[in-house]
């Protein structure tokens, strides 16, 4: 279900305001010094309204109408093309608007018509043209501060979602011991070939997909091995799939969550540090719900015991 964030709404009013308080602030230095008179407080109130409204009526129409709803999870470059857009289509919106506004506070809104006629009458767009550059300007900075705000919002969310992630990987005390207090299964993981590998589970460290090969890193008698098979990763984590703590992290990755020690990363995607290798594995964004997931999951068995 498309819907526009809460969090973004709140941006814009943020963006909004920062926008006409710093156009208040450079005014001396463009028209000199001046108080803070009745009128200059209904002018910025106004035109704070006018970026408010602008900014949510593009809003509107890019998320429900050009159905590119705004998430935080998108790439920095798929956010930018969404402000882009609202910035576009708020530029017209903003001459119209900012006109009326302006016609209101001149002439009062009896003389509204003075937004499109002269007066004598004479159909004219002069008000609105004159609004074109202020009001490119004001969509063009939009764009740039929603886009550096999202941007801020998007480290902010991964820096908590990385301090649950390894909160929880501490409470399991995830330590080179855990998996012998498993219960010991046996399993055989079979190439296309004649080639098989026969092995507990709780001693694999990861399976990494290697064009037609997969190659299985494990533990025997505290020692570091690996197998080929000639086999699809696929094909492994369907012989695999009782067993929830082998995760597929990556299209090219199955990772042992008993073995992780710490998860780092930033909004590009999230990194895993294994016990006792040296290889930094990657987590894809479409998979970090269930690697979440399977970490919660093995944090619940843990509590029972």
């Amino acid at each position: 279900m498309k819907k526009i964030p809460q969090q973004l709404i709140k941006d814009y009013g943020i963006v909004a305001l920062s926008y006409i308080a710093i156009l208040l602030f450079l005014r001396p230095a463009f028209f000199g010094e001046y108080k803070i008179t009745e009128s200059l407080m209904i002018v910025a109130v106004a035109h704070t309204f006018v970026l408010l409204l602008t900014f949510g009526i593009s809003e509107c129409f890019v998320t429900f109408v050009m159905q590119s709803p705004f998430s935080l999870s998108n790439s920095l470059e798929y956010r930018l093309q969404h402000f882009v857009l609202c910035g576009g289509i708020g530029i017209p919106v903003m001459m119209v608007l900012l006109t009326l506004a302006n016609v209101i506070m001149m002439h009062g809104i009896e003389h509204i018509d003075y937004a499109w006629h002269d007066p004598n009458g004479k159909f004219t767009l002069d008000w609105l043209i004159m609004s074109r550059s202020s009001c490119a300007v004001a969509s063009f900075i939009m764009t740039i501060a929603m886009t550096a705000l999202s941007e801020v919002r998007q480290m902010q969310f991964v820096l908590q979602e990385l301090l649950q992630i390894n909160q929880i990987l501490e409470e399991n005390n995830t330590k080179a011991t855990s998996y012998e207090e498993e219960t010991k299964e046996v399993v055989t993981l079979r190439g296309d070939t004649r080639e098989f590998l026969t092995i507990d589970p709780n001693d694999i460290l990861y399976i990494e997909s290697i064009a037609n090969y997969i190659n299985i890193v494990y533990f025997k008698d505290s020692r570091l091995f690996q197998k080929r098979l000639r086999s699809s990763l696929k094909d492994v984590e369907c012989a695999l799939r009782e067993f929830p703590y082998i995760v597929h992290t990556h299209r090219a990755f199955l990772v042992n969550i008993h073995f992780i020690t710490q998860v780092t990363g930033n909004s590009a995607g999230y990194k895993i540090e294994l016990f006792g290798c040296d290889k930094v594995l990657p987590v894809s964004k479409s998979n970090v719900l269930l690697f979440k997931e399977r970490l919660k999951l093995e944090h619940d068995k843990q509590l029972v015991k």
